[in-house]
């Protein structure tokens, strides 16, 4: 009787187990509502877009204009919200080129990975830029990354820095960062979703550690 009582504690212990399993795996990614609205990241006409200010779109003066009435200038590196600094680059034309917002720092309501991509969907590639950036999101406007000290791509990383590119600027006359001969010389691989570093080092990605 107690071996019966054994093997049915070890089965039902077994059970809770798998049960436990699925449901982690099936759990939705759940997004933090508040981490890119607290930095005014959205879309604006389809594109990634910072304080309603979109690179190759928003000309620099009415760039400043809509910085100005939250109460920054885009001349300066500046704080804001969860982003430990926010960088807004003048282009060679009349736009705006570059938007580049740090969050390396550890508070509460900084984004995570799972963010953007609820946000922005998927990214096309994955790639290794190295001292300060490492592995980076790529999409068509948008480069996320996520640190050199990286063993896993996960939904529940931190994420080190954004740019929002005009892809023009860096390599014209692409207006796809995924197509971009810049990104391409890079080590760079196909996104192949949330997967080891080990992973995507076996596909051709160079991790710098």
């Amino acid at each position: 009787m107690r071996f019966i009582r054994s093997v049915f504690a070890l089965w039902l212990g077994i059970i809770v187990l798998l049960s436990t399993a699925i449901l982690y795996v099936h759990t939705p990614i759940e997004p933090n509502p508040n981490s890119l609205q607290n930095l005014k990241l959205d879309l604006c006409d389809g594109n990634p877009c910072f304080m309603e200010i979109t690179p190759g779109v928003t000309r620099w003066d009415a760039a400043k204009m809509i910085a100005s009435h939250q109460g920054v200038n885009i001349e300066n590196v500046f704080q804001f919200g969860s982003a430990d600094a926010v960088e807004i680059i003048h282009g060679f034309g009349d736009t705006v080129a570059n938007i580049e917002i740090d969050t390396v720092s550890s508070k509460p309501d900084r984004p995570l990975v799972r963010d953007y991509i609820l946000k922005y969907g998927t990214p096309c590639k994955l790639s290794d830029f190295g001292s300060p950036y490492g592995v980076t999101l790529i999409y068509p406007h948008l480069l996320v990354s996520i640190g050199q000290s990286v063993e896993r791509v996960s939904p529940y990383l931190q994420v080190s820095e954004l740019q929002i590119i005009d892809p023009t600027i860096i390599a014209p006359p692409t207006t796809d960062l995924c197509i971009s001969k810049i990104i391409q010389d890079s080590p760079t691989v196909d996104w192949a979703g949330f997967r080891s570093i080990r992973y995507y080092e076996l596909k051709g990605l160079i991790h710098q550690r």
